[in-house]
């Protein structure tokens, strides 16, 4: 990667969308006093998508996966290219120059 004025850092984020099942399944136990899920931060995707662009960052590429609901039973996924409302997990790469 360039160094100085040329250079790009990328950033790679995975996430729970908010309004996805396995979304709700979490806000569900952060609300019962989850220790871990209780101290979360839950965003829509959309938002978690503007809040990159506002920051500057360019969106290279995303995938969605966890179409399965969190009751089960559970299967092996292959992800899909895009942001999908109904899936439990996002993986996006962007850059900023």
């Amino acid at each position: 990667m360039p160094k100085g004025p040329q250079a790009q850092r990328a950033f790679l984020l995975g996430f729970i969308p908010k309004e996805s099942p396995w979304g709700l399944y979490y806000q569900e136990k952060a609300k019962r006093g989850h220790p871990l899920y209780s101290l979360a931060r839950f965003r829509e995707g959309k938002e978690v998508l503007n809040l990159l662009k506002a920051w500057g960052f360019a969106i290279i590429k995303g995938k969605s996966t966890l179409f399965q609901p969190p009751s089960g039973p559970f299967y092996e996924e292959e992800p899909k290219d895009g942001f999908f409302s109904e899936a439990g997990f996002w993986a996006i790469l962007a850059v900023k120059d």
